[in-house]
Parts: C-alpha cells; sequence; structure tokens
C-alpha cells in the first residue's frame, strides 16, 4: 500500500470515530432529557397512590369503628322479688351504663349484682340480730333474779305490762329488732307488769292468760309458754 492510501484510511477512520462519538453524545443527552420526565411520573404515581391508601385506610377505620350499643334510655331493672332499688341509686346506675356504652342487657347484668349484694347485706344483717338475740335469752334465763325458776312470772309479769301499756308499734318493733330478748328490756317490763299486778285485781279468764301468752313472745319469742 502507499502512501496515499495509508492517508485515506486514516482519514476514514478518524471521520467514523467522530460519527461515533456524536451519535453516542445524542443518544446521552436524549437520555438525561428524559429522566426528569420519567422521575415526575414516578413521583405522580407514588402520590397517587399513597392517596388512594390513605382514603382506604380512612374507610377501613370508619368501618372498624364500633356501632353505639347503648339504648336511648333503659327500661326499669328488674330485681326479686322483695328488692327495691332506691331512684337516686337507679338514675346513677342508667347514668353509668351510658358512659360504658352498655345494651339493656349488658346494664340488667350490673342491676343483678347489685341486687345480690343487697341482698347479701340484708342476710348478714338478719344473722347478727338473731345472734345477738340469742345471747340477750341467755342471758334473761341466767339472771338470778329474772330468769331460771322465775323465767315464767317474769315472761307473764312482762306480758301484762306489755298488754296494758304498749302499742302494735311497738309490738312490731320488738318482733322485728328481737329487743323483746333484751336483759334490759325484760327486766323493765317485768317490774310494770308486778306492779300493776299489786295494784289491780287479775283475772284468771282464758282470754287474759292467752293475751298475756301472745304479749310474751314479743319479749322472748324463741321460748315455749304454757
Amino acid at each position: 500500500m502507499g502512501d496515499a492510501a495509508l492517508d485515506t484510511a486514516a482519514a476514514d477512520n478518524t471521520e467514523s470515530a467522530a460519527v461515533t462519538e456524536q451519535v453516542a453524545g445524542n443518544t446521552l443527552a436524549t437520555m438525561g432529557e428524559e429522566a426528569p420526565a420519567t422521575e415526575q411520573a414516578a413521583d405522580t404515581s407514588d402520590e397517587g397512590a399513597t392517596g388512594e391508601e390513605g382514603a382506604a385506610s380512612e374507610e377501613a377505620a370508619k368501618d372498624d369503628k364500633p356501632e353505639t350499643k347503648a339504648p336511648e334510655a333503659y327500661e326499669d331493672f328488674a330485681l326479686p322479688e322483695g328488692v327495691e332499688i332506691d331512684a337516686e341509686v337507679d338514675a346513677d346506675l342508667k347514668t353509668l351504663a351510658k358512659e360504658l356504652d352498655l345494651t339493656q342487657e349488658q346494664a340488667q347484668l350490673v342491676a343483678n349484682l347489685g341486687a345480690k349484694q343487697a341482698q347479701k347485706w340484708v342476710e348478714a344483717h338478719q344473722s347478727q340480730i338473731e345472734t345477738a338475740s340469742k345471747a340477750w335469752a341467755d342471758e334473761v334465763k341466767a339472771d338470778p333474779e329474772f330468769g331460771g325458776d322465775n323465767l315464767k312470772a317474769t315472761l307473764a309479769s312482762s306480758a301484762k305490762a306489755l298488754n296494758q301499756f304498749g302499742t302494735p308499734e311497738l309490738r312490731k318493733l320488738l318482733d322485728e329488732t328481737r329487743l323483746g330478748n333484751h336483759p334490759e328490756f325484760v327486766r323493765t317490763f317485768a317490774k310494770i307488769g308486778r306492779a300493776i299486778s299489786e295494784d289491780t285485781f287479775v283475772s284468771g279468764d282464758r282470754n287474759s292468760r292467752s293475751s298475756n301468752t301472745d304479749a310474751a313472745k314479743s319479749f322472748y319469742p324463741n321460748s315455749k309458754h304454757n
């Protein structure tokens, strides 16, 4: 090959390299211009997805929110026979049930629990009365003046005083509280009965005796009388 041919080949190679470089530069430039658009599209897509997810979360939260269970107004609670609820306590219970969003059935369960506790208190109180009544009766029986062999006469004198001076309300009080067994009540009424027996004629008819026996039960309800 001659020198002219070598020069021509070199020129062609140089021109080809320049064209290749230009094409590569144009390609890189084009890619650089399109990149922001692609990124913007990606950002827009992300924002749209985030917005949709947020809306879906809000809807899900609404669906998960429990509905109100409490009624507009609670009906009267059904309580066991003989148990009454105080008006103020009843109002407080319904207010509390409303605040706790209880159904009528759930509020009734709370009322049942309160009634059960009230009955327990009544039973405990009655048990205390019975225990005290027995202790008082034992004390009267052991009293040297009014108990022992004198117990029958003591109860008869007490009954006489109660028949003459007592009222139906007093009898009811003695029966309910068992205070008729209290030693001081027995002693006091026995002394009154003896005092009026000394000043008045005591009839021995059957009606009088029956009345005295009934009255004696108010003082000593667990005792047997002839």
